[in-house]
Formats: structure tokens, sequence, C-alpha cells
């Protein structure tokens, strides 16, 4: 018979669902607790690529180094694991809250399936929920987002622990991207907490000159590599560059 689902007083009762819990050795008396509830609606909500991947981010499988979340069909980068991108906020906010993690250290966020601002801003405040708490990242790279924190919470200053406390960090790329002028701002306050940032890479990102200005407080400190390619650099960007980028108070 097909499963039968009842939920009173935060308990989910599902006979198959129940019966696989068992014989992995869980203890029954736990599905009357909170945790156990949630554990049990994302298990039913997440396909079996998103649940392999949050599963080993629960049991802290320390082969979990390297994960991309994109697309299904996207290029997966050798060595990464890949969760695939939801229509359903909620399975954001597991995956998010899993970003806490202290095993992994490279993380891609490829959002090239979605166009509407409502849901990146809400997908990206779903990252922010582990990303923050993460220790162990030194290379991130987001992809095909447009950052727009005019009229949002802005999502880099919303992870600005992330730089402040995660002295592992070291690479950080924008590809493919676009943002607002609020987005420069708060993009680089937040990296500019950062003490152990070595580079800096923008990929097909188009900005201004006050955009530029608006990133230049990240072009400090452990600084030593700043890369950009097809976007505009001209000499009004490499001035600014020269007199706003400094390592130990001298510019490179």
């Amino acid at each position: 018979s097909p499963p039968v689902i009842i939920m009173r007083y935060h308990v989910i009762y599902i006979p198959w669902l129940l019966s696989y819990y068992v014989h992995h050795g869980l203890n029954l008396a736990s599905y009357k607790s909170y945790d156990m509830k949630w554990h049990i609606y994302y298990t039913i909500i997440m396909n079996i690529q998103q649940r392999t991947i949050v599963e080993k981010f629960d049991r802290g499988d320390t082969n979990l180094r390297k994960l991309i979340i994109s697309p299904e069909g996207t290029t997966i980068p050798s060595g990464y694991s890949q969760f695939h991108t939801s229509t359903n906020p909620k399975i954001w906010v597991r995956i998010g809250k899993a970003l806490k993690s202290t095993t992994l250290t490279h993380l891609i966020i490829d959002l090239a399936d979605e166009f509407n601002s409502q849901n990146t801003i809400r997908k990206l405040n779903a990252i922010a929920l582990g990303l923050k708490k993460n220790r162990t990242i030194e290379s991130i790279e987001f992809k095909h987002i447009h950052f727009e924190e005019r009229f949002s919470q802005r999502f880099f200053v919303s992870i600005s622990k992330f730089w402040l406390y995660n002295s592992e960090i070291r690479d950080i790329s924008l590809s493919s991207c676009s943002m607002d002028y609020s987005s420069w701002l708060s993009f680089g306050y937040s990296i500019s907490k950062s003490c152990s940032l070595k580079r800096i890479s923008f990929d097909d990102i188009a900005y201004n000159e006050l955009d530029f200005v608006a990133v230049s407080p990240a072009l400090q400190g452990s600084l030593i590599e700043f890369n950009t390619t097809n976007g505009r650099f001209g000499e009004y960007e490499l001035e600014v560059l020269s007199k706003l980028w400094r390592i130990d108070g001298f510019t490179p």
C-alpha cells in the first residue's frame, strides 16, 4: 500500500520510511523529536542525489571536501561532488545550513537556472545560514548570480563572519555575475574583514569606476593577486588599484 503521512503533535508516521531507519540502526523514540521530524520531511522532498550529499554532511564524511551547487546537467569540475539546485525553498535552507560543515574546503555556487531576483535573494539568504558559520572553506566561487542588494538583505554583509573568522579562506571568484552598486559596496566591506584572503578573481564581470572604488576596501592586507578577464579595466581602474591596494603599507 502507498505510504500514509499523518502529521500530528510534530510526529510523522511513514511505515516504509520508519522501516528504512530501523534497518539503519536509529532509535524509534527519536522520531518524536522536532529534529527527526524535519529530517524525515527533507528525506521525502529531496531526490536521491540531494539526499546523498546531505547525508554525507550529516555524518561528517571527510571525503566530501569539494562541492558545487548547480543545476542538473552542469559540467562538474574534477574532484567535486554536485548538489542539484531546486525550486523548493526548504531544500535550499537544508543545504544552506549544512554548509557550516567542518570538512568542506572548496565551494562553487552556480545559479544559472535562476532568473527571478526574489528567488535569487531567498536562495542566497538560505546559503548564508551555514556559510557564515563555516571555518574550513579555502576557495569559494559564485557563478551566474545577479546580486541585487539595494532593496534586500545584503548577502555579503550577512556572511561577514565567514570572512572575519575563517582563517583558511584563500580565494574568491565571481564568474559571469552581475552586481548593483549596493552589492559592490557590501562585497568590498565584507571581504575587507578577511586576514587570509590571497586572491580575488573577476571573470566576465561588468563594472564601472564607481563600482571599482566601492570594492577597493578588499584590496588590502593579505591580498597578493587580483585577476580580471573579459571585463572593463582601463587607466582609471589601474590608477585606483595603484592608490588603494596596499600590502604592508605599500603598493604591490
